[in-house]
């Protein structure tokens, strides 16, 4: 958000660079924590292996120790500098520009989308979609708190309801890779582990498409 309004000031270099060390490992525990979420739903809970759960736990950990390195490396002082600059915009003439800035950033991504919904849908556009979606519904969100109208809020409502849907197939679309990934890197001796994983995968396979023809449906009328 604050890119839009002052690009010198913030950039990929400067303000996403600034957090990504933390973003990637912190990343990775949600994405974890999501997995074992979606584990406890009465449809997935009976296809869980013992050793896939351990499996989860232990790459949890280990996204925890590098979170925590990546803390400790945290540099105090450009954060510092960083929300100088955001009080500056927040409160200062730059200000006067987020709102019109913002619609700028909405209309384009808006465009985007139309662009990306006049092909065939399929797993790889949604993704895309999704993106634009998200980082609409961020600045907007973001944006909400300084400069608030009700036309922002109703749009931004709307497209939460999109993207929430989106995220849950995209949540359980992850835990499915993993599934993938966990058969190819580990031996199952135990005959009843296979089948309960492979249980598990198609039933989230099944699912993941229930949600994608919904998805795709919702985003087509919309």
């Amino acid at each position: 958000m604050f890119e839009i309004v002052k690009p010198h000031a913030f950039n990929r270099q400067s303000g996403y660079g600034l957090f990504r060390k933390l973003f990637l490992p912190s990343s990775k525990i949600r994405e974890i924590q999501i997995n074992n979420l979606l584990l406890t739903k009465r449809e997935l809970a009976d296809s869980v292996p013992d050793s896939f759960m351990a499996c989860l736990r232990d790459e949890e950990h280990k996204a925890k120790i590098k979170f925590l390195k990546a803390i400790k490396l945290f540099n105090q002082e450009k954060l510092k500098m960083a929300e100088k600059e955001i009080r500056k915009i927040c409160y200062g003439s730059a200000g006067f520009k987020l709102r019109s800035k913002t619609n700028d950033f909405i209309r384009t991504r808006a465009a985007s989308i139309i662009s990306l919904r006049k092909v065939e849908l399929n797993e790889k556009v949604i993704h895309k979609i999704r993106r634009h979606l998200k980082a609409i519904s961020n600045v907007g969100t973001l944006v909400l708190t300084v400069k608030p109208t009700g036309k922002l809020d109703k749009l931004i409502t709307a497209i939460n309801k999109i993207e929430m849907m989106i995220s849950d197939w995209h949540g359980r679309d992850v835990l499915k890779e993993t599934v993938e990934r966990f058969l190819e890197i580990n031996m199952i001796d135990l005959k009843k582990e296979l089948i309960s994983l492979n249980k598990l995968k198609m039933t989230l396979i099944d699912y993941d498409q229930n949600l994608y023809n919904v998805s795709s449906l919702r985003l087509i009328r919309s």
